[in-house]
């Protein structure tokens, strides 16, 4: 079972293990993002998975911060992407390597495919549905879920939101980010798995 952070649990039904030998192709990585994200980008055992699965899907897609989970297990490096607006600096920090799209809704690089917010995400499978079914399916999904589509990537009207670059800012994502890898580090090394709201809660 998978429990959500809210408590609702989630029956895996057919647990699907990967490793360098297995053989077997994932038609589609889905990667989400949200506050779990600054933990789990620590967490060496999920991001050695991630890099194979990346490897061995025919389609990589993520969401908002969930780019930087694929980030920082490499699979991105020398590939264009973009990723949450608010959270801008911080995320891309975890791929150095990585073309980061400020002005971007959502970027298609190959098989990777990452979306900037929530919403973003949506037009980012739109576009995945136009591409793989046709324009105008995708454009009855849109209408039957009462969903005002932004189809050109680069019309991101949040990339307004991503705060300056000033070198207080770049010293504050630094050292805030060197202490919460830090301190997540630990934590995955002793066994201990720290919910991040409440870690989050107790720094702010």
């Amino acid at each position: 079972y998978v429990r959500a952070s809210k408590g609702p649990q989630f029956e895996v039904s057919h647990p699907y293990f990967l490793n360098d030998q297995t053989e077997d192709i994932l038609d589609i990585l889905f990667i989400p993002g949200g506050i779990g994200t600054i933990r789990e980008v620590n967490n060496e055992k999920l991001l050695k998975w991630v890099k194979i699965a990346a490897e061995k899907a025919t389609l990589v897609f993520t969401v908002c911060s969930g780019s930087a989970i694929l980030a920082k297990a490499g699979s991105l490096d020398g590939k264009q992407a973009t990723t949450n607006k608010l959270m801008f600096h911080e995320m891309t920090r975890y791929g150095p390597h990585v073309d980061w799209q400020q002005n971007a809704r959502f970027v298609i690089d190959g098989k990777f495919h990452t979306s900037s917010g929530v919403a973003a995400g949506t037009d980012l499978a739109l576009e995945i549905i136009a591409r793989r079914v046709s324009q105008n399916f995708a454009d009855v999904v849109a209408r039957r879920a009462e969903f005002v589509r932004i189809k050109a990537p680069e019309n991101d009207p949040f990339a307004a939101d991503v705060p300056p670059k000033t070198f207080f800012r770049r010293a504050v994502v630094a050292i805030s980010g060197v202490a919460t890898d830090a301190i997540f580090n630990v934590g995955f090394k002793l066994g201990f798995r720290m919910k991040t709201s409440h870690f989050l809660k107790n720094i702010i």
